[in-house]
């Protein structure tokens, strides 16, 4: 016959004891690293940080070759082509054209060698006209225009962003009445503004 384990603390089998010692120290393991406050995933927290920059305003002109008047001599028309470069994140822009030389502003004048039975100036002013073409946007000329002492108005741009490529074309009417000698150079200074 067996007799039953008796039920009081002092006389329970050990192999229960241990079961339950195990058992508590697996809790208190488990409670542990909680207890003593060590970050757990549910704590953790993010942030956004937006980014941004300001695209600053560009506009520049360039004129990559100077240009050549074709057929100067008296009672004829001299003309010439040239081609300029508008860079522009502005979207609306202005280009106007003058000569600042003394003395015959817009009228070409004869080179200081070689001249001296020439005209020093031509009687009538160096016209210009422009067209062109924009990545976007459209370039509207302002026509002929004659180069003067004073900025004239050659062509604008409304929504040209990018490269605009501009052509200009040069007109110079020569009197028959003027005189010119064989081999006289004859030149002319246009400042162009673009705004």
């Amino acid at each position: 016959m067996v007799l039953p384990l008796p039920l009081n603390a002092a006389d329970r089998p050990l192999h229960r004891t241990r079961a339950r010692l195990v058992r508590r120290a697996a809790l208190v393991c488990a409670l542990g690293p909680v207890a003593l406050g060590t970050p757990s995933a549910a704590l953790a927290s993010s942030a956004g940080q937006s980014i941004s920059g300001l695209t600053l305003e560009t506009l520049s002109l360039s004129v990559p070759t100077p240009v050549g008047l074709s057929g100067l001599q008296p009672g004829s028309t001299s003309t010439g082509t040239g081609s300029m470069l508008v860079v522009s994140t502005k979207g609306a822009w202005s280009l106007s054209v003058q000569d600042n030389a003394v003395g015959t502003p817009g009228h070409m004048v004869a080179a200081g060698v070689g001249c001296s039975s020439s005209e020093s100036s031509l009687v009538s002013p160096l016209t210009v006209s422009m067209t062109g073409t924009g990545v976007l946007g459209s370039v509207s000329s302002s026509g002929a225009v004659a180069i003067s002492g004073s900025a004239q108005s050659v062509a604008s741009g409304a929504g040209v962003l990018g490269t605009a490529v501009l052509t200009t074309s040069y007109t110079q009417p020569v009197a028959s009445s003027e005189s010119l000698l064989t081999g006289c150079s004859y030149s002319l200074t246009a400042t162009y503004t673009l705004q």
